[in-house]
């Protein structure tokens, strides 16, 4: 843990479990990092590289900041979502689990693109200018009503 705050460098690190509530991990590099379980809430992660990274499986990211953060391919399916910043972020082919509540996240100029965002609830997501021509909307909940564009 000492090496990732010092270094804000740890690729295929096995974060699962960790508690990183509230830490300064911006611009950090995180490719394929393993963070099941990890605690992120009120982490700040902007800029940071994630691509690939494994966020399933219970992990924490209530009121986290991924603004501008590249999560290409990340996996989010079973992780609290909740007030999430995900403003400028690349997103593409990230997956989502239709369970999860996506309250208040914001997607503001994020990419979306190659995302299925089938059965998913974002009427209370922000989405100011967000590209989501590329994902998949299929009985997906949006601010404007449903949508079913991808079906």
């Amino acid at each position: 843990m000492a090496r990732l705050e010092a270094t804000k460098s740890c690729e295929n690190c096995n974060l699962q479990g960790a508690d990183l509530f509230a830490t300064d991990l911006s611009n950090a590099n995180l490719t394929g990092a393993d963070l099941c379980g990890a605690v992120l809430t009120s982490s700040d992660l902007s800029g940071a590289t994630l691509v690939g990274a494994n966020f399933g499986g219970g992990a924490d990211l209530n009121e986290a900041n991924f603004s501008n953060a590249d999560l290409t391919g990340a996996d989010f399916r079973g992780t609290v979502l909740e007030s999430v910043n995900f403003s400028g972020a690349n997103l593409t082919a990230v997956r989502f689990g239709q369970e999860e509540p996506l309250s208040y996240v914001n997607f503001s100029q994020a990419n979306l693109d190659q995302v299925d965002l089938t059965g998913l609830d974002l009427s209370e997501a922000i989405l100011r200018n967000t590209k989501v021509d590329g994902a998949k909307r299929c009985n997906t909940k949006m601010p404007s009503g449903a949508d079913n564009s991808g079906c």
